[in-house]
């Protein structure tokens, strides 16, 4: 009865040992701390690297004051000119996303009868959503797949976007008819996506890494500033 108590004692203190192992394993910041990572490969790895002459060498970087950041933008030509198509996007985006469910729904008030404008809406904000969103998608895939080969790519790609979204777009204003317009307005929204899943890409090829951030903040500032004057 002795030894059956004595071993009840020697399990409960082994199971809080493994306990409290476990908790100082969980509340560790450095794997060094813990003893059950002691012959894991991660921490040799760990101990490697900390060790290394280049780790040793590391320095904070030192960020690049504002001054430097406005100059690298607004003395880039590039730049400028990436922050122009992004305008034109933007203008062109906010004054479809106001107008053209109105349009739609006054032009074929007769063909949608009494949910002319919740139907309008839908049509012009699905179907050029969903295919943006594809064209998204797929736009990031090809680009990556062709850009390291060709670098130029990304901008011509850009270009076409920009240049035949606008006829797509015109397509919206002239369809004969409902279906026509779902069409044109999917037309549009590949294009937009094609487009704009390349702008801040296509920034960063132009601009230092350390002034992305800056440059990244103007370009959107800018262009939301000029493209909200497509409500009005």
């Amino acid at each position: 009865m002795e030894e059956e108590k004595d071993q009840a004692t020697a399990d409960d203190f082994k199971a809080t040992e493994e306990a409290k192992d476990l908790k100082d394993l969980k509340d560790s910041k450095d794997p060094k701390d813990s003893k059950d990572f002691k012959d894991l490969k991660d921490l040799k790895d760990f101990k490697d690297l900390k060790d290394s002459k280049d780790f040793k060498d590391l320095k904070p970087v030192a960020k690049p004051p504002l001054v430097e950041g406005l100059k690298a933008y607004f003395c880039n030509p590039s730049a400028l000119l990436a922050t122009s198509g992004f305008i034109a996007i933007v203008f062109v985006n906010n004054a479809y996303l106001f107008w053209a469910p109105k349009f739609v729904a006054q032009k074929f008030a007769a063909e949608l009868g009494d949910s002319a404008v919740a139907a309008a809406g839908n049509g012009t904000m699905l179907y050029h959503h969903v295919c943006a969103f594809a064209a998204i998608m797929l736009g990031g895939f090809l680009t990556d797949a062709f850009v390291k080969r060709w670098p130029r790519f990304r901008l011509l790609f850009q270009s076409c976007a920009l240049f035949l979204g606008a006829p797509a777009l015109v397509f919206v204003a002239y369809a004969p008819s409902v279906a026509a317009t779902w069409i044109a307005v999917a037309i549009y929204g590949v294009f937009r996506g094609f487009f704009e899943v390349n702008t801040h890409a296509s920034l960063f090829d132009v601009v230092a890494p350390q002034h992305r951030s800056t440059a990244v903040g103007l370009l959107n500032m800018i262009a939301f500033f000029f493209g909200r004057s497509a409500f009005t």
